[in-house]
């Protein structure tokens, strides 16, 4: 009887240490999800400039090639970087959800 609960007592530990985990992974999420909102916010605002100077500029198509370059390269690798965190956090996720 003893030696059931001694065994019962590690199964116990390690689901709490799962549960930790997922939990810490729930933040992370939530984290990444944040920085995700925060960087469409920031490509909304880059959009809305570049209506702006689309709109002010004489030569429309010159302005709109630039602000679309300089969006590219500010916030591509930001999103694609954001989005492969977020993905690696999903699986791990899902691994420590499988786990327990």
């Amino acid at each position: 009887l003893q030696e059931e609960v001694e065994n019962l007592l590690i199964q116990l530990k390690n689901k709490d240490a799962l549960l930790q985990t997922m939990h810490l992974s729930e933040y992370a999420l939530q984290k990444q999800v944040h920085q995700l909102r925060s960087a469409t916010f920031q490509i909304a605002k880059g959009m809305t400039a570049m209506e702006v100077e689309l709109h002010s500029s004489k030569d429309l198509t010159a302005a709109l090639a630039e602000e679309t370059e300089r969006l590219t390269l500010a916030y591509v690798p930001v999103m694609r970087s954001l989005s492969e965190e977020c993905e690696r956090l999903k699986a791990e996720l899902r691994e420590a959800k499988g786990l327990s």
